[in-house]
């Protein structure tokens, strides 16, 4: 489900590049992040998103994911490994954020919901799992890197193709969470795909 999000956001973005026009862009980007998340539903976390700035104005939609693992040995050798927790947080978001030559920082918060999904054992190894849902706060601090000028876009960061376009990728650091019945906080990187500032 994560890839395809990603996947769909990524084909949005393209089109979108194919219709901007030469002197003027959009502040719109995606991004995908992944780290640790700690609190009462942490674990590995990963998530995307999609952001759109005007002015100084962020707003975001992200979808975040965090899953606890417990390991099992099947045979001496091969590990095993079972969700036990699973937590799927959708969220909206608002904040700021401030763009210099080659990297920017924001703040944002917002509404979200959070599903958070436990998983036990019932009678003959059926599994069986317990939900907790509810209405959380989402926020996030990012600080992140992108092409100082238009550049010429890079197949695998190594073949150029195309004129120089505004269109690039970005990489950063994000602090992340949600204060709900089931909180957690991560601190992920994040790799994004969009036009990052005006050019």
């Amino acid at each position: 489900m994560n890839k395809q999000i990603l996947l769909t956001t990524f084909a949005l973005l393209l089109m979108l590049n194919c219709w901007s026009q030469e002197k003027t862009n959009p502040i719109l980007f995606s991004e995908y992040y992944f780290g640790p998340a700690f609190g009462s539903s942490g674990g590995f976390s990963n998530g995307v998103s999609l952001n759109y700035q005007t002015k100084d104005n962020l707003f975001t939609l992200r979808y975040t994911n965090n899953i606890q693992l417990e390991g099992k040995f099947l045979f001496v050798f091969f590990p095993a490994f079972e969700v036990v927790e699973q937590t799927d947080e959708f969220a909206l978001l608002y904040g700021k954020r401030k763009i210099y030559d080659n990297h920017s920082f924001s703040y944002s918060a917002g509404v979200g919901y959070v599903k958070h999904k436990e998983f036990t054992y019932v009678e003959n190894d059926i599994r069986n799992f317990e939900v907790q849902d509810g209405v959380g706060l989402p926020f996030e601090m990012n600080i992140k890197w992108f092409n100082r000028n238009k550049e010429r876009y890079r197949i695998y960061l190594l073949i150029p193709v195309g004129q120089p376009t505004s269109f690039s990728r970005s990489i950063g650091f994000k602090l992340y969470g949600n204060i709900s019945k089931t909180s957690f906080i991560g601190l992920g990187i994040n790799y994004g795909f969009g036009w990052h500032k005006n050019y």
